[in-house]
């Protein structure tokens, strides 16, 4: 309420019941006018907001799961193989465009504020780097969580 937050978005799917708490919270305290924040509800997966967020293949590290241990992935024959391949390029391009064009559009319908401020159960980040990524680190993305781990990978703390 002090931050000046105008809108605040709760995250599928935990952030359903921490928005129920909220606006309860809310309406128990009587906040109205300047103080009164609105709330939505984003019907998101880590798997949604991870695919929209990456980069052209050319740019982007992918974890691939091989059945063999490949103990340096990103200089190995078999990486360097698969990102040539034009098939994959393909795929990996028509899904990632398709992927961001549809998570972009509903983020315009769900009118996300700047900056955007997020509510999810926690732990690592990953929603709000990966919707940090997402608007190629233009927009700030504030994440307010039960529980959060630091890592030295994480974007949006950069």
């Amino acid at each position: 309420m002090k931050k000046g937050i105008k809108h605040i978005f709760f995250l599928a799917r935990e952030g359903k019941f921490l928005k129920h708490l909220f606006d309860l919270y809310r309406e128990k305290q009587g906040y109205q006018n300047e103080q009164y924040i609105n709330t939505s509800y984003l019907y998101v997966s880590r798997r949604s907001v991870f695919i929209a967020s990456l980069k052209k293949i050319k740019n982007e590290l992918c974890e691939i799961d091989f059945t063999k241990k490949i103990t340096d992935l990103s200089n190995s024959f078999e990486f360097s193989s698969l990102i040539k391949s034009m098939s994959f390029q393909e795929i990996y391009e028509k899904k990632r465009k398709k992927q961001r064009k549809n998570l972009l559009n509903y983020f315009m319908r769900m009118k996300l504020s700047n900056p955007i401020y997020l509510v999810d159960i926690g732990w690592a980040g990953v929603m709000q780097d990966c919707i940090y990524q997402l608007y190629q680190k233009k927009r700030q993305v504030v994440g307010f969580y039960y529980g959060f781990e630091c890592y030295d990978n994480h974007q949006f703390l950069r």
